[in-house]
């Protein structure tokens, strides 16, 4: 059990699902691997080594595997990272800093914040990392949204402790707070004379993130409870499916159990078809009756859907392990895309948001679509730069930042077949 300020219970709470919660849909275990297959596995599990008063350690594994026609399988590269933050300081900043493969220089990022700037950092930093490591650069590109995301296990921790202690709820604010002033709110408590009311003061903060993502839409769940009582409601998911497959234990990169209030963000790429078979073969391998691996191959000599070009999966999850209780999803989407080989653009692609914390979520989805016609290459560029406000989603961007190393991950396919 964690110790200190916030404590949890020797019982496991359980909150019921959010009145005005998205889809729970989570999935469960992962489609088999293709012959002729890349799938990358990406991992970041944020704990609280000593406790949920210290540091917040996110830990990365990463793995490119490749999957012979044949059905063999090879390791194209792994990467694995540990960074430490602050959890209690606005600034998030770095206080240690460690990766594999080590990489020289990335020691200056040492007190930078892990909030805001470090992707910007990052890239003055080591400006060719994703080109020499891309494994490595894409859990470093995750380390801001994942310092933001660890930020639910603190507000958890609360809801659970008060829970358990029967804490007096924080009072409804009588009316729409006014704005934040500039001088920093008085401690937590009943408001003293001529001091701002802290409650009204937190609503005014957050009030001016209105509007930011679908989540957080004018009038939707989020604000109507920072509006009533000067705080974000808590996420409510489902249980966490396990993702791995009984059959393959190479489904995915091996990681541990969470531990009490541990999160873990999930990444897993797949990149098949689309591949020219001359007179019958497949990266030098025969072709037996037609079929590769299970595949039909057509008339046009093409494994998989000829029209399609190159096919992509992508899954995305955020989870979190409760003290005492299971682990839940907090998002998840799914991402199905396909590529021009000979372009590089995205001909298509759809994304389902299978677990979603409120109601308005889902109106974030249909943004994906917008990268159709892009090069496939540009996607975190263009993410960052045009998707925002309340048709988009900051998760969903993320799961769409990622297709970015699709380009690369085929060319490794053709080149280690």
């Amino acid at each position: 059990m964690s110790e200190g300020l916030l404590a949890g219970s020797s019982l496991p709470v359980v909150f019921p699902p959010h009145p005005r919660h998205g889809p729970h849909d989570a999935t469960v275990g992962s489609p088999p691997r293709r012959p002729g297959s890349v799938r990358r596995t990406v991992t970041i599990d944020m704990v609280h080594p000593e406790g949920m008063n210290g540091p917040t350690a996110l830990l990365g594994r990463a793995r490119d595997l490749l999957t012979r026609v044949d059905g063999t399988a090879v390791v194209l590269a792994e990467a694995a990272m540990r960074v430490e933050i602050d959890t209690f300081l606005r600034k998030r900043a770095i206080l240690a800093f460690e990766t594999s493969p080590p990489v020289p220089g990335l020691d200056v990022l040492m007190g930078v914040s892990a909030a805001g700037g470090f992707r910007a950092a990052l890239a003055t930093t080591a400006p060719a990392l994703a080109e020499t490591e891309p494994l490595l650069f894409a859990l470093l590109d995750d380390v801001p949204v994942a310092a933001l995301v660890s930020g639910y296990a603190t507000q958890r921790a609360r809801a659970e402790k008060a829970a358990t202690e029967q804490t007096t709820p924080r009072p409804a604010l009588a009316q729409p707070a006014s704005p934040a002033p500039p001088a920093p709110p008085a401690p937590a408590g009943p408001a003293a004379a001529g001091q701002p009311d802290p409650w009204a003061y937190k609503a005014a903060k957050l009030r001016r993130q209105a509007d930011q993502c679908a989540g957080w839409v004018a009038g939707g769940t989020i604000m109507i409870e920072v509006d009533a009582r000067g705080e974000t409601p808590v996420v409510t998911g489902p249980p966490a499916p396990p993702l791995g497959r009984p059959d393959d234990p190479l489904a995915w990169h091996p990681f541990d159990p969470l531990p009490a209030h541990g999160m873990r963000r999930h990444r897993r790429i797949d990149i098949f078809g689309g591949e020219a078979v001359d007179g019958g073969v497949v990266g030098g391998e025969a072709v037996d009756g037609g079929v590769v691996g299970g595949e039909a191959v057509d008339g046009d000599g093409v494994v998989g859907d000829a029209g399609a070009g190159l096919l992509v999966e992508a899954f995305f999850r955020d989870s979190h392990q409760a003290d005492g209780g299971g682990e839940t999803v907090i998002h998840e989407y799914t991402v199905d895309a396909t590529v021009d080989p000979a372009t590089g653009l995205f001909t298509a692609l759809e994304a389902a948001g299978r677990v979603l914390p409120w109601s308005e979520c889902p109106g974030a989805v249909a943004s994906a679509r917008r990268l159709v016609g892009t090069p496939a290459a540009d996607a975190r560029r263009l993410v960052s730069a045009e998707f925002a406000g309340v048709t988009t989603c900051t998760h969903l961007n993320d799961t769409l930042r990622a297709l970015a190393d699709v380009p690369a991950l085929a060319a490794a396919r053709g080149r280690k077949r």
